[in-house]
């Protein structure tokens, strides 16, 4: 959903803010889960945990296929997963090591 009445700038600078208030909480992996599950609706919630799923699966090796029959996600899901692994979008790859996936 794009918000055309907030310009670019303005949403660098909520990213830039977001950003700074899950760095504040990000040593208490229970903190982390009550804001996410305050913010975001259960199904974005969802979502965003099957989309880590993805990237779990594809940095093992799963094929598309067997990830579609396991998670019942759409194959333009996976293919996103794909690009992120591939480092399609930039420095994905330094956050992977950092993130052990």
């Amino acid at each position: 959903m794009k918000n055309t009445k907030l310009p670019d700038r303005q949403i660098d600078e909520l990213a830039h803010s977001f950003f700074s208030a899950i760095q504040g909480i990000s040593e208490s992996k229970q903190y982390l889960r009550i804001f996410f599950r305050a913010l975001l609706s259960s199904s974005e919630y969802r979502d965003i945990l099957l989309r880590w799923k993805i990237l779990q699966m594809l940095s093992k090796k799963a094929s598309h296929r067997d990830i579609v029959s396991y998670l019942g996600v759409s194959m333009t899901k996976i293919t996103r997963g794909s690009l992120v692994l591939a480092d399609t979008w930039g420095e994905f790859t330094k956050i992977r090591a950092l993130i052990r996936l």
